[in-house]
């Protein structure tokens, strides 16, 4: 039985435009913003809800497969 929920994943083109939009249009802060090699380990929360963060993964990022990962939407 599932009793919390501590970090999800979303799944990003553009982490810095995800970030933007997150904290920008939805008021979220963020919860922390590090680079880790050649990662950058992004995540956003609301403030009233101090447990729980979104992880903003980048699609092409250290360890994906690149066959595997859709193209970006075109605009």
């Amino acid at each position: 039985m599932i009793k919390g929920l501590g970090i999800t994943t979303v799944w990003t083109f553009d982490q810095q435009r995800t970030k933007a939009f997150f904290t920008e249009k939805l008021d979220f802060e963020v919860c922390s913003d590090l680079a880790v090699g050649d990662m950058r380990w992004v995540t956003v929360g609301a403030e009233d809800q101090p447990g729980v963060e979104l992880a903003l993964m980048s699609l092409d990022g250290p360890g994906l497969d690149p066959t595997s990962t859709p193209s970006p939407p075109r605009r």
